[in-house]
């Protein structure tokens, strides 16, 4: 029996969107080929505790934004430092042996920035670079097919911005289009 891979997507909140972007929160939701997910992990991080730069134009954005996803950055029940942040998310990431493949909504935003979060706290990155993947080509591979908007079809469950319902969102949407893509092309999925 073929063993799938798992599919690891990652969302973040942060108020810049620079590589080093000052980050509030990270999410990480896997799910493999067949659509089983895996339980996701969200950590909050306490601002004060976190390196990064801050752009006021990111921080305007973050004012016109809803409530419920302000609530969830600026206002959480629970925050953690970024550096205990960074253990936890490495915790979860090395329970899948580094057979996994990491996902972020743009070839750069996401995964930089995470990757950078780890280098400032001392953390070798749990992933390796070939295993690094983007959904808004998975995504433009599907408009080219001629294939459903999945990412708008999909009812999005929870807040947007708000990083673990983000997450889970995209990792719906790019697998239906991976399926899609795969059965347009006649391989079984």
């Amino acid at each position: 029996m073929e063993r799938l891979p798992v599919h690891i997507f990652a969302d973040l909140e942060a108020l810049d969107t620079g590589d080093d972007a000052k980050i509030l929160s990270v999410a990480l939701h896997g799910i493999k080929t067949d659509m089983k997910e895996i339980p996701g992990i969200e950590v909050i991080i306490d601002a004060s505790t976190s390196g990064g730069t801050i752009c006021p134009k990111t921080v305007k954005w973050w004012s016109e934004q809803s409530r419920e996803a302000q609530a969830r950055v600026f206002r959480p029940k629970e925050v953690i430092s970024e550096a205990d942040a960074v253990a936890k998310l490495d915790r979860y990431l090395r329970n899948f042996y580094g057979d996994f493949r990491i996902w972020g909504n743009g070839a750069t935003f996401d995964i930089t920035k995470i990757k950078r979060m780890f280098e400032r706290h001392g953390y070798a990155v749990p992933w390796e670079f070939w295993n690094e993947r983007d959904v808004r080509t998975i995504v433009e591979l599907g408009e080219l097919c001629t294939l459903p908007d999945f990412k708008n079809v999909l009812p999005f469950e929870g807040v947007k911005h708000v990083a673990l319902d983000d997450a889970r969102h995209q990792a719906r949407y790019t697998m239906q289009t991976i399926r899609a893509l795969m059965k347009k092309a006649g391989r079984v999925c």
